[in-house]
């Protein structure tokens, strides 16, 4: 399109958004205010789209004001937009506070977010609020050396691994890697499949998936978790299997025909993961 018809779709969505009250209608009409905002060259619009943005950060929708949050977030100015989104972590409903975060993991990715609203989150009543703080404060400490050597942010990721809830354990291993070095991260990998946790097990086998130089190691890891006890490590054993190279599969052919050989075993997505792995070394059989 042309620039002009940009405009006139901008103004128009402009128009109609105001009086808009079908929740999916709204936040559709975000992401397109949002794409229209990164195209123009008009600075009036630009600034009348974030403007409707912002105001709809208050809006009585949680869906509404998650939205709003997530595509108010301005490359041209971080600033602002930090400004914008930091106050909506003190927000009483916690898809607000998600939505805010979300928003800064977007600056944060852009080139930095604030450290110390970041640090308040990691003790937010919300499981999925705090494990997103968590992830956005890794992507600030793998481009600020100065804020991964801080104390407080130190002491205050650590804790997370003996956090309340299984979500915000798991996904530990993921984020620590931002503040230590690889072989200390493969020692705490190592020392999470040894857990009685569940939670870090089945952390420490997406730390490996995510992980190529840890693939070669400890990918028969993944495999071995197969037949772990918990369900719940099976299952992420399971949908990581299509990240086992195939030297390791190759190593473990009789492991997994005997997984797939067995009756009674109960787990439906297994069995497939043992199967489609079997068929990558063993096409013609």
């Amino acid at each position: 399109l042309w620039q002009w018809q940009w405009r006139w779709l901008g103004r128009t969505t402009l128009s109609r958004i105001g009086d808009e009250q079908r929740i999916a209608v709204r936040t559709h009409y975000h992401s397109w205010l949002s794409s229209i905002h990164e195209i123009v060259d008009d600075p009036e619009l630009r600034a009348d789209v974030m403007q409707a943005l912002s105001q709809d950060l208050r809006h009585q929708s949680p869906d509404v004001r998650q939205s709003a949050a997530i595509y108010s977030v301005d490359e041209r100015d971080l600033d602002g937009s930090v400004d914008r989104l930091v106050p909506l972590l003190d927000h009483d409903d916690a898809r607000t506070r998600l939505g805010a975060l979300t928003g800064l993991r977007l600056v944060a990715n852009a080139g930095g977010a604030p450290v110390e609203p970041l640090l308040g989150a990691l003790d937010d009543d919300d499981p999925n609020v705090r494990a997103s703080a968590s992830a956005v404060l890794a992507i600030v400490a793998r481009s600020a050396p100065a804020v991964a050597e801080r104390e407080d942010v130190l002491s205050a990721v650590h804790a997370l691994r003996n956090d309340e809830h299984e979500m915000v354990r798991h996904r530990w291993l993921e984020d620590i890697r931002a503040y230590v070095a690889a072989d200390e991260h493969e020692a705490l990998v190592h020392e999470a499949l040894e857990e009685d946790d569940p939670a870090m097990r089945s952390g420490a086998l997406w730390a490996i998936a995510d992980d190529p130089r840890l693939l070669g190691d400890l990918g028969s890891r993944i495999i071995a978790a197969l037949e772990d006890d918990d369900p719940d490590v099976r299952s992420m054993a399971a949908f990581l299997m299509e990240y086992v190279p195939d030297p390791v599969l190759n190593d473990h052919v009789a492991d997994l025909q005997r997984i797939m050989d067995d009756p009674a075993h109960p787990d439906v997505e297994v069995l497939q993961a043992v199967g489609e792995s079997l068929q990558r070394v063993s096409p013609g059989d």
